[in-house]
């Protein structure tokens, strides 16, 4: 993959993740006290899972963005370069042009319709 390629397979994975946080949120609930969530927010991620272990860390479940990057996440950004994240990366491309290619029938599926 170019530079280019990841970096724009990064962005839709972010977009994919974020949407996914969003909707749990809507739902999730922790047992956790507000008072813990700081600790939470600077080590856990969404993707990856809650460091401590807990089921319902506000992270993992979405009711809270994570400050920063987490180990692994930090991890497979450096070890892109030797091509160890870059199958994921190519999936969220992948869905991506997927998702291009399902509007366009659906808008050439209504043309026809109206024929």
């Amino acid at each position: 993959m170019t530079k280019e390629e990841i970096k724009k397979a990064r962005a839709i994975k972010e977009k994919f993740l974020e949407e996914k946080r969003i909707e749990f949120s809507k739902t999730a609930k922790t047992s956790l006290p507000k008072e813990e969530w700081g600790v939470h927010e600077s080590h856990c991620c969404f993707e990856h899972g809650c460091k401590y272990g807990d089921d319902d860390c506000p992270v993992a479940i979405g009711l809270i963005k994570q400050k920063y990057k987490c180990e692994i996440c930090s991890d497979n950004e450096q070890d892109e370069d030797s091509g160890f994240d870059q199958t994921e990366l190519q999936i969220y491309l992948l869905r991506e042009q997927l998702k291009e290619k399902d509007k366009k029938i659906l808008e050439l599926k209504k043309k026809l319709e109206e024929l």
